[in-house]
């Protein structure tokens, strides 16, 4: 009777449990302006690029 119980309380936990669709937010901190602020963009850009990449395949 104890494994019935384990196995239907198992079949209901998997029934019952979604993926979820959590939003992840990325940050960066550098600075935009002065004399890194091309490198700083062309990294920016590229990130940008990579992460879109990676949405477009399903996350």
């Amino acid at each position: 009777m104890k494994k019935l119980t384990i196995w239907c309380a198992t079949i209901a936990l998997v029934a019952l449990s979604q993926a979820s669709q959590a939003q992840i937010l990325v940050g960066q901190t550098a600075g935009f302006t002065g004399p890194v602020g091309a490198g700083v963009k062309e990294t920016t850009d590229g990130a940008k690029l990579y992460i879109d990449s990676v949405n477009a395949k399903g996350g």
